[in-house]
């Protein structure tokens, strides 16, 4: 029994010890531009793998980055005019396009966020994001995202993403439970190669 009781404190040992990080990093993105409305796709924008700096797509001279737990959307170069939609713009679509996308699970707004609307509120009303398990939505119709040609230099939108924890084993943990599972089968093997026959009399 003591060398059952070894492999068998092995598995959950494993999946104890490596937890599944919960995110973007390593996951493919497309991002997309919508200007008829929210539901339609207008404009493939660009579509990569998230790495250790996030994966930035343009639109103009506007980027849209998606790292492991945020979206950015900024001006990619100074001076000037960044982003200053037009009447019928929706705004831009993050989906993410692997086999097995991290479940997105809420967002909150972060305190670097500065835009300002047509009528020269500087906020960034939660309601402007739409999203589900694998996609998300920023709603920028009306809103001003400028360079340092603005008063405001630091013009930007940033969303902090929420997931939630993943069940699915990694690699090594993978590994470790089989080897766990092999030992315990080796075990029993051997302890019944080593019971005696039994005959019917």
């Amino acid at each position: 029994m003591k060398a059952l009781l070894a492999p068998l404190l092995a598995i959950p040992l494993a999946i104890l010890s490596t937890p599944a990080s919960a995110g973007l990093l390593g996951q493919h993105v497309t991002v997309d531009a919508r200007w008829s409305d929210i539901d339609t796709v207008d404009e493939i924008l660009g579509s990569g793998t998230v790495g250790a700096g996030g994966y930035t797509a343009a639109l103009a001279n506007l980027g849209i980055t998606v790292s492991d737990t945020q979206i950015t959307i900024q001006p990619l170069s100074d001076p000037g005019l960044a982003f200053y939609p037009s009447t019928g713009f929706s705004g831009v679509g993050i989906t993410q396009t692997g086999a097995f996308p991290s479940m997105i699970t809420g967002f909150s707004v972060n305190p670097l966020t500065h835009v300002y609307d047509s009528a020269y509120n500087y906020t960034f009303d939660p309601a402007r994001v739409s999203f589900d398990a694998a996609h998300l939505f920023i709603n920028l119709q009306d809103l001003h995202i400028l360079t340092n040609a603005d008063p405001w230099p630091d013009d930007r939108i940033v969303l902090d993403l929420q997931f939630a924890s993943t069940a699915v084993p990694e690699p090594a943990t993978w590994a470790m439970m089989i080897l766990g599972f092999g030992a315990i089968g080796l075990t029993l093997r051997r302890r019944h190669a080593g019971l005696p026959a039994m005959r019917i009399a």
